[in-house]
């Protein structure tokens, strides 16, 4: 193995661990403790950097500007490319789902309340109707 090569290795191993993290925090939020916009974020740069790389692959390999290309580094632009539209399918619906779904419970509201006492019932108050409203005959 070349010095050249164990350095894209030492670099492409970390970020796959970090996009499967990310894809699957996008399913499981609550397993991800950091903001959402940070998920989000991951995703999007996921989408984009992929879906650049299989794009510039496969026009190098389509124009024949590649030079002579194995056909396992060839073969692989496809998938970056349906990886990058996966990131952003995923990211997309996210963002959707982000914004309906009820902030995370925290461990004080999931605590009983210190105070026991009761609450006394808020005062009646009249509306207009209620005024003009008589009570017999």
């Amino acid at each position: 193995m070349t010095a050249g090569l164990l350095i894209i290795d030492v670099i492409a191993i970390p970020l796959c661990l970090l996009a499967a993290l990310i894809a699957y925090a996008t399913v499981r939020p609550s397993l991800w403790p950091a903001p959402a916009w940070m998920l989000r974020a991951g995703a999007w740069t996921a989408s984009v950097a992929l879906g650049l790389r299989g794009l510039t692959g496969l026009a190098q390999t389509a124009l024949g500007q590649g030079g002579d290309v194995p056909w396992g580094v060839a073969a692989a632009d496809p998938f970056f490319l349906l990886g990058g539209l996966l990131f952003g399918a995923t990211a997309h619906y996210h963002s959707r789902v982000a914004r309906y779904r009820p902030p995370p419970q925290t461990l004080d509201a999931a605590l009983p309340a210190t105070d026991p006492a009761p609450r006394p019932p808020a005062p009646h108050r009249v509306s207009r109707t209620d005024k003009h409203r008589t009570t017999g005959p």
